[in-house]
């Protein structure tokens, strides 16, 4: 008994291997000629096709023989199809390459058109606070950052019309500034710094420095003209308290 089953589940491997080398998958392998949905009694044996056999010259060879032969053809067109895959892979791959690169090309011409897009509104920023300068030199209400975009742009203008501005050096613009508009000129002179794109760098990088050390003068000036009030209210209230 042992014995026959021992038989029995090597013909059944035997056939497993058989079905997997004519390309059955998992769920044909359980099928057999007495259980399968297609009511098929000879689903496990190689279909013969006696005609074909016979046109291609086949039919006197044994039936081991077609068994054979069909697995071979069976094995070639499995490995054609394999063929075709790794193709359509390739392909694949390539229509993903072309439109890697193709993006890539979007990318950099949109990068292109956003930076050029960037510098013409500077310089349209650029031009308005030229503009609102000149209205306010002219209507007699300039602030400091006016009189200094004036002057870097001397060497833009005619002389006769730029000869008083020369006159002067930009420092004198900050005599008798107080905090607030010192502060409010570092904001204006980094604005055109950024609108300018490093046109006149030195000059403004230079009028930085000049105001910032303005600002710290004056504000220590402030601190200690604070600090001698305190003093001063401090001793009045003690004379207030000694006399009375």
């Amino acid at each position: 008994e042992e014995k026959r089953a021992r038989r029995l589940r090597e013909k059944q491997a035997k056939e497993q291997r058989r079905r997997e080398r004519m390309g059955w998958d998992n769920e044909y392998q359980t099928y057999s000629n007495e259980d399968n949905p297609f009511g098929d009694s000879n689903l496990t044996s190689t279909f013969h096709w006696g005609k074909k056999l016979e046109v291609e010259g086949l039919s006197n060879l044994s039936t081991k023989t077609v068994e054979v032969l069909s697995l071979q053809k069976q094995l070639e067109n499995r490995r054609e199809l394999e063929k075709v895959k790794k193709r359509r892979q390739e392909r694949e791959l390539e229509r993903q390459v072309r439109e890697d690169d193709l993006m890539m090309q979007q990318r950099a011409k949109e990068a292109v058109q956003f930076r050029e897009w960037q510098r013409q509104e500077d310089q349209f920023h650029l031009e308005q606070a030229r503009l609102r300068s000149e209205i306010r030199i002219r209507d007699g209400r300039a602030k400091p950052i006016d009189l200094l975009a004036q002057y870097v742009a001397a060497g833009n203008e005619p002389l006769e019309e730029c000869l008083e501005m020369q006159m002067h050096e930009p420092y004198v613009l900050l005599n008798g500034l107080p905090v607030e508009e010192l502060e409010d000129l570092l904001v204006d002179i980094k604005v055109y710094e950024e609108l300018e794109q490093g046109k006149h760098i030195d000059f403004w990088n230079d009028m930085i420095t000049i105001v910032q050390d303005e600002l710290q003068r004056q504000q220590k000036l402030e601190a200690e003209n604070s600090s001698l009030n305190q003093r001063r209210d401090g001793i009045h209230q003690a004379v207030v308290k000694d006399v009375a």
